[in-house]
């Protein structure tokens, strides 16, 4: 889990590294036009302390946005995970007694998501001991991060996936995909 976030971590770098290219290139087209060489220069210098600003706002490995950023979807994710169970709880809780009681949802939905994510938080986030795991992961070679990279999409995709699975699972549960009707499938009795 410390190489999915490591991996998700240098994927925000990267995405941040492209927006400020878009922006750095429209400033450059407006400064071009608008502003005289004088204060083109001024506002060049700007740009760059500015920079240098949010580069420790954004990149530092102990508080930047970036690894807060990756932080809170690594934390989607997991509860992505957790809701397949929430939803397959629901799911039986419905066939049993045929009605949602809103009390019973948040427990079925908060408690294995609470235990999911506060589990990994403390695996991976307790007393920053990511920042070891990064400082190990930086010296690897590129296959190393190519391999990761595809992991971390697939965690990812897992994550959706099993969001996704849980509501079927859930609707067969409950109900019996039978008697739903989705006009872009055939019908499930054929």
């Amino acid at each position: 889990m410390n190489a999915v976030h490591y991996c998700m971590w240098r994927n925000d770098i990267k995405l941040d590294r492209v927006s400020r290219k878009i922006v750095d290139v429209i400033l450059a087209v407006i400064a071009l036009f608008i502003f005289s060489k004088k204060v083109k220069e001024r506002f060049y210098e700007h740009v760059y302390q500015r920079r240098l600003e949010a580069d420790k706002f954004l990149l530092d490995k102990r508080n930047g946005m970036c690894v807060a950023t990756a932080r809170s979807s690594m934390d989607t994710f997991f509860m992505l995970y957790s809701m397949f169970i929430s939803l397959v709880m629901e799911g039986i809780w419905i066939k049993l007694y045929g009605w949602v009681n809103i009390i019973v949802l948040i427990f079925v939905i908060g408690v294995p998501a609470f235990f999911c994510v506060n589990i990994f938080d403390k695996m991976i986030f307790k007393d920053k001991r990511y920042l070891k795991y990064f400082r190990q992961f930086e010296k690897e070679d590129k296959t190393w991060h190519r391999k990761w990279h595809r992991i971390t999409i697939a965690f990812c995709a897992g994550g959706v996936l099993a969001f996704i699975g849980g509501i079927a699972v859930a609707f067969e549960i409950a109900i019996g995909l039978e008697n739903v009707h989705f006009p872009f499938l055939p019908p499930w009795n054929r």
